[in-house]
């Protein structure tokens, strides 16, 4: 379902007029919220997500619903976790897990600056302290030498650029395997990130959703997997794991390898693999 300023503006038949479309949009909830109170929308996690009017709409409600609802519970179940949500977007788990929990730290990576300046408009409400966004892919290696304060603060900079909009419509989802030829972006590996910013016993949860990079990743985690044993809400994308030369049986031998295990929540467009550290294993 839609919001009613998309229905309005269909209505008008805008669907081809992307900028004039955006600027009535963001006109009509500047009449529909004057005090920029934002709006409240129910998932069916149980949740209510506090997010600005002009993301507010019912398609959220049922998102991504039981992996969403597998989240949410880890996270109030935890609420002094430390959350990696690699391949942020808009980051609605980000938020999530800032508003499932006042004491939870998020840290969103994402390759798309324009996904990580929407991420920031998109969880305003939110204690800002306790969210910080780094531009780059997740990856079995990274450059040497940066360390996650480094990587927060150049993402500050690159996101204080005019020309990068904050806009969801216009968000891009970028493969490790096909980046952007003309923009140069940061690799880290999560160890070299994560490592050593996780306090020992804290809980934490990686939620990864890397359109098939989804081996490579974990594999820049393994001291992470070992050390920290974390939940990891991992999205598995069959149809684009080939393109890396991997399969889903490979990144299940890895999981089983390093003590994981997992099930499979849902499938739609991908697999959402929830998985846990088995009591019984150490890992590598």
């Amino acid at each position: 379902m839609r919001g009613p300023a998309s229905l309005l503006l269909d209505a008008l038949g805008l669907e081809r007029h992307a900028r004039l479309r955006i600027l009535l949009k963001r006109g009509y909830c500047r009449l529909a919220d004057p005090l920029d109170r934002g709006r409240r929308v129910p998932l069916s996690a149980g949740l209510a997500l506090h997010m600005p009017t002009y993301f507010a709409t019912s398609a959220w409600c049922r998102y991504e619903e039981t992996a969403m609802g597998a989240f949410v519970r880890w996270v109030t179940a935890n609420p002094d976790a430390v959350v990696v949500d690699v391949g942020c977007s808009v980051a609605i788990y980000s938020l999530a897990a800032l508003q499932a929990s006042p004491r939870a730290r998020v840290f969103a990576l994402d390759p798309d600056a324009i996904s990580l300046k929407t991420t920031a408009e998109f969880c305003r409400y939110a204690e800002a302290s306790r969210l910080a966004l780094v531009h780059g892919f997740a990856a079995d290696r990274g450059e040497p030498g940066i360390s996650l304060a480094g990587a927060i603060a150049a993402t500050r900079e690159t996101l204080g650029s005019p020309k990068i909009p904050s806009e969801p419509t216009a968000v891009r989802y970028l493969r490790l395997d096909r980046p952007e030829a003309r923009e140069p972006i940061p690799r880290f590996s999560l160890d070299a990130l994560f490592l050593a910013e996780i306090p020992s016993g804290a809980p934490a949860l990686i939620k990864a959703d890397v359109e098939g990079a989804e081996l490579i990743v974990l594999r820049g985690a393994v001291e992470l997997l070992v050390k920290h044993r974390p939940a990891i809400l991992l999205s598995v994308h069959p149809e684009f794991l080939p393109s890396f030369g991997h399969t889903a049986g490979e990144v299940a031998s890895f999981l089983r390898e390093h003590g994981y295990r997992w099930t499979v929540l849902g499938t739609d467009h991908e697999e959402h693999w929830w998985c846990e550290a088995d009591s019984g294993a150490s890992g590598c």
